[in-house]
């Protein structure tokens, strides 16, 4: 496995950012949405303003969050955000939005591409958290 991670540096005297370590910049403390929850709310927005039309942007995030969202209904996002987002769970908010956006199939594999899971929850645990997401999937 590759242990180089991107990171990126901001101004001269600021932290430098590193998702591995959940240096996330100004996004520290911020709840992270899943494109699932971001497919939601666009699809509210644009139920409330009816004859709304969209804008360039607007459409290729909603037709982005279409496409790649794991969760269809809200129904089934509420139920995943109670899962991955459960008071008993060690996850912080971005590590939560990344388990549910990404939907791994395998805890080796959460950890891989989530590198600040490592050390903090043994596999068999996080296991049943991707094995509850994936059959939210199915659903």
């Amino acid at each position: 496995m590759d242990s180089h991670r991107p990171t990126r540096q901001i101004r001269r005297g600021q932290e430098e950012e590193d998702a591995a370590t959940l240096k996330l910049g100004a996004f520290n403390n911020v709840t992270a949405l899943t494109v699932s929850e971001a497919k939601v709310i666009l699809e509210q927005l644009q139920k409330d303003k009816k004859d709304a039309t969209l804008n360039e942007i607007q459409q290729k995030t909603q037709d982005y969050v279409s496409l790649f969202s794991r969760f269809r209904t809200s129904e089934i996002v509420q139920a995943v955000d109670r899962v991955v987002r459960h008071p008993g769970n060690p996850y912080e908010p971005y590590e939560a939005a990344q388990l549910a956006t990404l939907c791994c199939e395998e805890a080796e594999e959460a950890k891989y591409l989530i590198p600040s899971l490592a050390g903090k929850v043994e596999d068999e645990v996080l296991q049943q958290l991707l094995d509850e997401l994936s059959s939210l999937r199915r659903v």
